[in-house]
């Protein structure tokens, strides 16, 4: 049954899973943990439970800023004729990742329609690093880049669980957009205060 065996070397990170659950897991200094005790075998993990929407101080410093914003499996129907994920479904994988990144930040999708505002994609760029494949956990990790006066960047990484193996980066820019002029406009200063304060770069690192 080769099948159930290839998933079988899955389950101590679903274990891992049900323990570092998507809102304890936020960082990137909790992420290295993850993969430090996972390679020791450990099947609990002691983390900061802290649902950080920020800059933060410390040992991680603007690199804490890195949230946790999607996990999955790779199925078999995702792969090609390769034996690994096409190219297709990890813009998929990233595209339901990014409907998180301003959840992260503190912005409500419900507050943001009702102001008449909504957020779209005006470019982005995937680089693909690594094969993934079927039975293999994905983990999308998120943050963001630049905040600007109507536009926002921010990059997603998706990582194999088991190895933590980076295998793809995409990286995006989002514009505000007024739902019923249909063109861009500014970010309002509230909702863009909330974004520099959790952005990676350092210039709005102060903010």
């Amino acid at each position: 049954m080769p099948e159930k065996s290839s998933f079988a070397t899955d389950l101590p990170a679903l274990r891992i899973s049900t323990i570092v659950r998507p809102k304890t897991l936020n960082n990137l200094s909790d992420f290295d943990n993850m993969r430090s005790n996972a390679n020791l075998g450990v099947k609990e993990l002691r983390l900061p439970s802290a649902n950080r929407a920020g800059p933060q101080s410390g040992r991680g410093g603007l690199m804490e800023n890195w949230f946790e914003m999607y996990r999955t499996i790779v199925m078999p129907a995702h792969c090609d004729h390769y034996g690994h994920m096409n190219v297709r479904h990890y813009a998929a994988f990233f595209d339901d990742a990014g409907w998180q990144m301003l959840a992260r930040a503190g912005v409500s999708l419900t507050d943001l329609r009702g102001r008449g505002l909504g957020s779209v994609v005006a470019t982005l760029t995937i680089d693909f690093h690594h094969e993934i494949k079927a039975g293999q956990l994905a983990l999308i990790m998120g943050a963001f880049t630049r905040v600007g006066k109507k536009s926002f960047a921010y990059d997603l990484k998706l990582y194999e669980v088991d190895s933590m193996t980076h295998c793809a980066t995409q990286k995006t820019v989002e514009v505000c957009f007024d739902l019923a002029k249909r063109a861009s406009v500014p970010l309002p200063d509230d909702i863009r205060d909330k974004l520099a304060g959790c952005s990676t770069d350092e210039s709005h690192a102060g903010l």
